[in-house]
C-alpha cells in the first residue's frame, strides 16, 4: 500500500503521509505498542522490508493490548485502501475478532460449561482462513483441538487451558534465574531447588506468607466495549447507532455467510 521508493532504506525517510508511517504511529499512540513500534521499525531498516519476514514474541501485557486496540490498525489503513483493498480489511477485521473472543475463552481458569459452548461456536471461524488466506498450523489448532481439548479439559478437571499458562511457565523461569544469581557452578541445581523449596514450602509451612497471589483481572476483551459511545469490536460509535461502520456493513454480512457455507460470497 505505501508503495515506497528503493530509495528510502531506513524509517527516518518514510514520508509522514505513508500507510507504513500511520501504521507506526498508531501502534505508538492508539495501541500502546511502542516497543512492537521500534521493533517493525529496526526490521525496516535492517532489511528495507524485502528480506525476511517481521517476526515478534508477545509478552502478556503487550498480548492484552494488541488484542484490546488492534482495531485501530485496521481503522486506519482502512481509509486509506482500495475499494479491492478494502474487502480484505473487513474480513481482517471478522477474523480478527473471532481470534479475540476465542483467545478469551481458552485463556480462563474457570470456565462454565456454556462458555465451552459459546467456544466451539467461534471457532468455526476456521474457514475464512481456508476461503480468504491461508490455512497453517495454529489457525488448524485454534480451530479443531483448541475446543475439543477445552471440553475435555473441562470434563475432566473442572477447569479451562488457563491452567497450563504459558504466562506461568515464564514467570518459573524467571523465578529460577534468580535462584541461581547466589549459587555456586558446580553445584548450581541442588542449589536452585532447596531456595525453590524453601521459597514454595518450607516458609509456609513455618507460617510465613512469602507473597499474596492475586488473581489477574486482566481481559483480552477491552472494557471499553460496554459503554454506549463503543461498539463491540473496540471503536467508537454514535450513541445512536448499534454498531460501528465495520461491524454493520454489508461485507460483514457476506463474510459470515461465506464462511457458514464454506463458500465465497464475493
Amino acid at each position: 500500500m505505501s508503495k515506497l521508493s528503493s530509495s528510502i532504506t531506513c524509517f527516518d525517510k518514510v514520508p509522514h503521509t505513508s500507510p507504513f508511517f500511520l501504521y507506526i504511529d498508531t501502534l505508538r499512540s492508539q495501541c500502546h505498542l511502542s516497543r512492537v513500534a521500534n521493533e517493525v521499525q529496526k526490521w525496516f531498516n535492517d532489511t528495507n522490508g524485502k528480506s525476511k519476514d517481521f517476526d515478534y514474541r508477545f509478552t502478556g501485557k503487550h498480548s492484552h493490548l494488541f488484542l484490546h486496540n488492534f482495531m485501530f490498525l485496521i481503522d486506519v489503513l482502512e481509509q486509506l485502501s482500495t475499494d479491492v483493498e478494502k474487502k480484505v480489511f473487513y474480513i481482517h477485521a471478522y477474523l480478527c475478532l473471532c481470534l479475540r473472543e476465542c483467545v478469551s475463552l481458552f485463556c480462563r481458569v474457570t470456565i462454565s460449561n456454556e462458555q465451552v459452548s459459546r467456544l466451539h461456536e467461534v471457532c468455526t471461524f476456521f474457514p475464512g482462513y481456508f476461503l480468504f488466506f491461508n490455512i497453517n498450523s495454529t489457525i488448524w489448532m485454534l480451530g479443531y483441538v483448541v475446543p475439543w481439548h477445552t471440553r475435555e479439559m473441562k470434563g475432566k478437571y473442572g477447569f479451562g487451558l488457563g491452567l497450563n499458562s504459558m504466562e506461568g511457565r515464564q514467570a518459573k523461569h524467571i523465578a529460577i534465574s534468580q535462584y541461581a544469581r547466589n549459587t555456586a557452578y558446580c553445584q548450581r541445581w541442588e542449589q536452585i531447588f532447596r531456595h525453590e523449596y524453601i521459597w514454595l514450602n518450607w516458609l509456609h509451612e513455618k507460617g510465613y506468607r512469602t507473597s499474596n497471589v492475586t488473581p489477574s483481572t486482566l481481559s483480552y476483551i477491552p472494557a471499553r466495549v460496554k459503554e454506549n459511545g463503543f461498539c463491540s469490536c473496540g471503536l467508537s460509535k454514535l450513541e445512536t447507532d448499534d454498531k460501528w461502520r465495520f461491524c454493520n456493513h454489508n461485507y460483514r454480512k457476506k463474510i459470515e455467510v461465506s464462511i457458514a457455507n464454506c463458500k465465497s460470497m464475493f
